[in-house]
Formats: C-alpha cells, sequence, structure tokens
C-alpha cells in the first residue's frame, strides 16, 4: 500500500552484524542492507510478528537472490529457521503496526514539545527585553514566532470555487485512470479489480500514471494479450510489470521454412524444375 513504511536504524551500516553478514557472504555491505529492506518489508507486509509459517529456507534465499542469505542471518541471530516456517526474532519491537504507533507517538511528542519551547523561549526574550526600558517603545530584537515560522497567506474563494477546483482536479484524475483501464486488454472478454487498480493507479506519480498507460496500449497489442491471456491489471500494476512494456511488443521471430523432399529433388541452379 502506498505510504507504508518500515523503522531501519540510521548506524545499521556500521553494525558488527553487517560486518560478518558481509564476511560469510561475497556481498558489500550495501547489498545486505538492500536484502534486509526487503526482508523486512515483506515480513511487515505479509505477517503480523515476523513469522511466517510455511516459508522455507529455500524460498526465502531465491525471494532474496542469494543463496545462503538465510544461514548468514542465522549466524547472527537476525533469523530463525523452524520445521513449521521462518521467524524474526523481536521484529515487533521495530516494525509492525504496534511498532509504528509507538514510533507516531514519539515523533508528535517530540515535535510538540520543540514548538512549546520555541513559542516560550520567543516570549521570554520579548519580556526581558521589555522590562530594560519601562514606558517606552522597545525596538525589538527577538522576532516573533510568526516570524520564525510565517504562514504564507490564503486567499479567500467562494465555495462555489472551490468546489469547482476539486471537481477540476478529480475528473482529470479519473480522466486519466479510465484511459489506462479502457487500453488495458481484457482476459476472456472480463477485467476484475477496477476499483483496486483504481487506488493503485491513483498511488503512482503523474509521469508514471502516462507510462502505464502507454504500457498498457503496448501490452494490449502483444501475442499474449491477442491471445486472451493478458494478466490481471492489478497485479500488471502492483508487481511494475507495467515497466516492462514501456516500449512496443517484438514480433516473434519465424524459423525458415524448409524445403520438402519433392522441391529438394526438382531443384536446379536456375530453380526449382516445373515451376518456369
Amino acid at each position: 500500500m502506498a505510504g507504508d513504511w518500515i523503522k531501519m536504524r540510521t548506524n545499521l551500516l556500521t553494525d558488527p552484524a553487517i560486518v560478518v553478514l558481509t564476511k560469510s557472504t561475497t556481498l558489500d555491505e550495501f547489498a545486505v542492507i538492500g536484502r534486509l529492506h526487503t526482508l523486512w518489508s515483506w515480513a511487515d507486509e505479509h505477517t503480523r510478528n515476523g513469522y511466517a509459517p510455511g516459508v522455507t529456507r529455500k524460498w526465502l534465499d531465491k525471494f532474496l537472490r542469494y543463496d545462503g542469505f538465510c544461514d548468514a542471518l542465522e549466524r547472527v541471530g537476525w533469523l530463525c529457521v523452524e520445521n513449521a516456517g521462518v521467524r524474526l526474532p523481536k521484529f515487533d519491537k521495530h516494525n509492525g503496526q504496534t511498532a509504528k504507533t509507538r514510533a507516531h507517538t514519539r515523533s508528535r511528542a517530540g515535535a510538540k514539545r520543540f514548538g512549546d519551547g520555541d513559542a516560550r523561549g520567543v516570549r521570554a526574550a520579548d519580556k526581558a527585553q521589555r522590562s530594560k526600558r519601562p514606558g517606552r517603545p522597545i525596538a525589538r530584537e527577538t522576532p516573533l514566532l510568526a516570524e520564525l515560522h510565517p504562514v504564507p497567506p490564503v486567499a479567500l474563494t467562494s465555495s462555489t470555487e472551490k468546489k469547482r477546483r476539486v471537481r477540476k482536479r478529480t475528473v482529470g484524475s479519473e480522466s486519466e485512470f479510465d484511459l489506462f483501464w479502457n487500453s488495458y486488454p481484457s482476459r476472456r472478454g472480463r477485467k476484475l479489480g477496477k476499483q483496486k487498480c483504481s487506488h493503485l493507479f491513483s498511488s503512482l506519480p503523474r509521469d508514471d500514471q502516462l507510462l502505464a498507460t502507454t504500457a498498457a496500449k503496448n501490452y494490449a497489442a502483444s501475442d499474449e494479450a491477442q491471445h486472451g491471456f493478458a494478466r490481471d491489471p492489478e497485479r500488471f500494476l502492483k508487481a511494475d510489470w507495467w515497466r516492462d512494456w514501456l516500449g512496443p511488443p517484438q514480433p516473434e521471430e519465424r524459423m525458415p521454412r524448409v524445403a520438402t523432399a519433392e522441391e529438394l529433388a526438382n531443384w536446379t541452379p536456375f530453380g526449382v524444375r516445373g515451376n518456369a
């Protein structure tokens, strides 16, 4: 889902466990951290507490595109492979819905403390400056909070104008998705998941929306789609398959026709006998 995130430490690159992982494999630090990000993102999306029943060591190595990566993770204690599945120890401490809620709460509390402290400091400095010269106007040296954080002026518009602008943006977005949806090929005369595809399409940047629409047109012209075997449009967007169809489909190569025995028997340097 667009906007989802996972928690990763800023000092992860210098963690001694990363050093052990690089020595246990032929990967550098950045390749190891990239695979860890992929693993933790997958666990955050498909598990509740870091436990995935039925997942094997072989499948996870294939998913991370490196044989033996699970063994290296087990050596540093970042993965437990069991008979019934795999488990990421202490996964819910940093990720999962509960951990993310805690992180959001700390972030909001810190932002509030910073804002309150900033305002109190400005008021105290302004009051101290005024106490030096009672009864006289003072040239204030400390800026007010409104000057530290200026708010841009908001143009007052009528409710009708606001509704017209919102409706214009909405119609433009829907028109772009409708163009994608109408261009995408159907599978045996049917296309399913329009609402989910609309959410996925709207989460793409504007440039990617235009590219995805072009990819849908190119994919509709492919042999796979022409024979009624088009892929699911939801997975076409979610798995970024549309990036594979930014160019027109390539025609299939055909093998040259082999001459028959009769044609070989009638062959002459000037052509096939009897065809003159």
